[in-house]
């Protein structure tokens, strides 16, 4: 896709973002889990998108925004595993928004989350939440832009993380050196699949 321009998102841009992201995932096997299924699935993933926005990659990670002249075409969030996540007491009064989203699925998303963060690595890296492109833009090389504006700005020495939901995403990332390093369970939905992107000192992590 030509004309596509890439930029770091701002707090006016929450609303805009979350939705496209929601739109995007709500059909993905994770999100399935972790919400259930339903037309009331889209507005509850958006609305836990917001607060995750504003609160934690706005804030503390990464937000890539893809634009096509004026609308919104993709984003990427991701987080430093050894970022700053906020003060304690921030992070508390955040729960009962989460509770009124996730309801009697709490259990379940923090159960999804366990097996998420269980698996990522011990040492820094960065970690690729999502990269989500609009439906109508799929196909165009969007996401591929986007993942590699980010890992341009990586530095060498630091290896990066992700769980891929598709096939297809599985590709893209094996196509820019990641390597599966096995299945993430999400209860009865087929499992993500673990990718790393060794830096350029250390190799592939293994169990110990």
């Amino acid at each position: 896709m030509t004309g596509l321009t890439i930029r770091p998102a701002n707090d006016n841009e929450i609303v805009a973002v979350a939705t496209l992201v929601a739109l995007t995932f709500a059909n993905e096997p994770y999100v399935r889990a972790m919400l259930g299924h339903g037309d009331e699935v889209t507005g509850r993933l958006q609305a836990m998108l917001e607060l995750q926005l504003r609160y934690q990659y706005l804030a503390h990670g990464e937000v890539d925004l893809a634009y096509e002249a004026d609308e919104l075409v993709g984003a990427g969030l991701w987080m430093a595993s050894d970022a700053e996540s906020g003060p304690t007491l921030a992070k508390l009064r955040r729960v009962p928004s989460y509770l009124r989203i996730l309801g009697r699925r709490l259990p379940i998303a923090i159960r999804i989350e366990y097996e998420s963060v269980r698996r990522q690595p011990k040492f820094p890296h960065w970690y690729l939440s999502m990269l989500a492109v609009s439906p109508d833009h799929q196909g165009k090389g969007v996401g591929r832009q986007l993942l590699e504006y980010r890992l341009s700005r990586i530095p060498a020495d630091r290896p990066v993380y992700l769980e891929a939901s598709t096939a297809g995403s599985a590709r893209l990332y094996a196509r820019h050196g990641f390597v599966d390093m096995g299945a993430v369970p999400i209860g009865d939905e087929p499992p993500m699949r673990a990718m790393w992107r060794p830096a350029a000192k250390f190799g592939v992590p293994h169990d110990s």
